[in-house]
């Protein structure tokens, strides 16, 4: 392979990796300033709604999923979430957080967390790979 593609490529993971890392991070900071101004609570999977489509001659499978969960102002209150974590059921418990002002507003501090994590890493890896392409 030419060493000036060789540059570029690297440089393009330089480049992926950090926008991989920028968003994980923002992700996560997003999650630090929900956990100070939300309400933390319990909910319960009521209801799990699995639905099959088809798009690009592919098979995918959607799973929404309502939830109750209890509020110090409002009484309980219940919200509908997409989800892709097909081994959640009925009856499972989850940690939400809500706005105390805006209860409808809610967050799955979980399922956030696997997605920045995931972002995180994956840039770090290609930030990693840019590194030992580079010094080989």
């Amino acid at each position: 392979m030419n060493t000036k593609h060789l540059k570029v490529g690297i440089l393009l993971v330089y480049i992926v990796g950090s926008l991989l890392l920028l968003g994980g991070i923002s992700g996560f900071h997003s999650l630090y300033l929900a956990s100070q101004s939300y309400e933390t609570t319990t909910a319960v999977i009521t209801k799990l709604q699995k639905k099959k489509e088809y798009r690009s001659r592919k098979v995918r499978y959607n799973y929404t999923i309502w939830i109750s969960y209890p509020t110090q102002k409002y009484g309980n209150l219940s919200a509908s979430q997409t989800t892709h974590n097909p081994f959640q059921q009925v009856g499972d418990e989850l940690t939400v957080w809500y706005h105390p002002e805006r209860p409808r507003e809610i967050r799955l501090p979980a399922s956030e967390c696997w997605l920045w994590t995931l972002l995180t890493g994956l840039g770090l890896l290609c930030i990693y790979g840019g590194f030992y392409f580079r010094t080989k």
